[in-house]
């Protein structure tokens, strides 16, 4: 089991966040092993940087099929204070995040080049699932504030520079 804790602002642009904290002994497996970005460490993206995002949700809008773990890559295209948009274009390669996916992790890099940083958190995107994924930036001061409280200070890590 474990407890809830939601930023208590998160009807604010940018607070939309929260942390599951595990009871003692019930803490999944490699959970430490995750890494989150420094401040402002996602502001020197290049487009096309691929992020991997993780979810249970459906694999379409018009789909009922969630529960199942999977993933997809998606490509950087802008940014803004709090979000990352990415591209979820199968035309080009890319699959996406869809209803249910919500508050999952988007770990910088995918394939060989993925690794254990989670720089984002899938929030919103398009209604047919298709074209875009929007993340909730990790390297924000305003996630920082609230994150501090629930993880150490040795699970922020600058974000490679490629």
């Amino acid at each position: 089991m474990g407890t809830w804790h939601e930023d208590s602002q998160y009807y604010l642009r940018g607070h939309d966040i929260a942390v599951v904290v595990f009871d003692k002994g019930d803490k999944p497996p490699n959970v430490n092993l995750e890494k989150l970005p420094t401040v402002n460490s996602l502001d020197k993206l290049t487009k096309g940087q691929k992020f991997t995002a993780v979810g249970y949700g459906v694999t379409s809008g018009t789909s009922n099929d969630s529960g199942t773990r999977r993933y997809s890559v998606s490509s950087f295209t802008s940014k803004n204070t709090y979000f990352l948009g990415l591209s979820q274009n199968q035309k080009q390669g890319n699959s996406g995040t869809c209803n249910g996916d919500s508050g999952g992790p988007n770990f910088f890099g995918a394939g060989t080049s993925e690794t254990n940083i989670n720089a984002a958190l899938t929030n919103f995107g398009d209604a047919m699932c298709k074209s875009k994924n929007t993340v909730l930036r990790l390297d924000t001061t305003v996630a920082h504030d609230f994150l501090d409280d629930y993880v150490s200070p040795q699970a922020f890590v600058p974000i490679p520079q490629r």
